[in-house]
C-alpha cells in the first residue's frame, strides 16, 4: 500500500490502517495458536489431569466441533451487534476461556474451557475479514485480507511451536496464561485503533 493511498484513505477515516490490520493479524494469530497448542502439550495435560492421552486428545476434537457448529450460529446471532462491543465480548470469552484452561483442576473443566475459547474463533475471524476491507480502497482489499489470514498460518508455523516450547519448559498451563495476557493487550489495541472506523 503506497503512502498516497494511505493518506487519502486516512483522510476519510481517522484510523491508522497499518496498525489496525496488524492488531487484527495478531488477534487471529492468538486464536489460531490456541486451537492447535493442546496437541503440543498433550502428554503434560493427560498426566496433570489424570486421563489417558487418547482422552486428552478429545480436547482437540471438542474445539474443532465447537468451531464448526457453534461458530456459524454465533456469527448469525451476532450479525447485527455493533463492531466494538462484539470484539470485546468475543475476546473476553476467549481470554476467560484461556485463563480457565490454565487453572482447570480436572478434565471436565478443561472441556468447558475449550468450548469457551472455540466459540469466538470463527466469528472473530469473520469479523476481521469484514472489517479490514472497509479500511482501504477496493484495489487493496485483497491485500489486507491476505494479511489477516496470514495470522492463521503464522499460528501454525510459529505460535504452536513456541507455545509448546514454553509449555515444556514452564508447564503447559503457562502457555495459556501467556496467550490470555497477550490477547488482552491485542484486544485493547484493536479497539483503540478501529473505534472510529466506518
Amino acid at each position: 500500500m503506497n503512502s498516497h493511498t494511505s493518506e487519502s484513505t486516512t483522510s476519510k477515516t481517522p484510523v491508522n490502517i497499518n496498525l489496525a490490520i496488524t492488531w487484527m493479524l495478531l488477534g487471529v494469530f492468538g486464536v489460531g495458536t490456541v486451537e492447535y497448542l493442546v496437541a503440543g502439550v498433550l502428554p503434560q495435560i493427560s498426566s496433570d489431569v489424570a486421563v489417558t492421552e487418547a482422552t486428552a486428545g478429545l480436547l482437540v476434537t471438542v474445539y474443532a466441533l465447537t468451531v464448526v457448529i457453534g461458530g456459524p450460529l454465533l456469527t448469525i446471532i451476532t450479525s447485527r451487534v455493533r463492531r466494538i462491543p462484539l470484539v470485546l465480548v468475543l475476546m473476553a470469552l476467549f481470554i476467560v476461556g484461556n485463563i480457565l484452561t490454565a487453572v482447570a483442576p480436572n478434565f471436565p473443566v478443561l472441556v468447558i474451557a475449550r468450548v469457551m475459547t472455540a466459540l469466538p474463533h470463527a466469528t472473530f475471524f469473520a469479523l476481521c475479514l469484514v472489517l479490514a476491507p472497509t479500511l482501504v480502497e477496493p484495489e487493496f482489499q485483497g491485500r489486507v485480507i491476505s494479511r489477516i489470514t496470514l495470522g492463521l498460518n503464522l499460528a501454525t508455523v510459529l505460535g504452536v511451536p513456541l507455545g509448546t516450547l514454553v509449555g515444556n519448559q514452564y508447564g503447559w498451563r503457562s502457555s495459556f496464561l501467556i496467550i490470555a495476557g497477550i490477547q488482552t493487550l491485542v484486544t485493547v489495541a484493536l479497539v483503540l485503533t478501529t473505534r472510529r472506523a466506518p
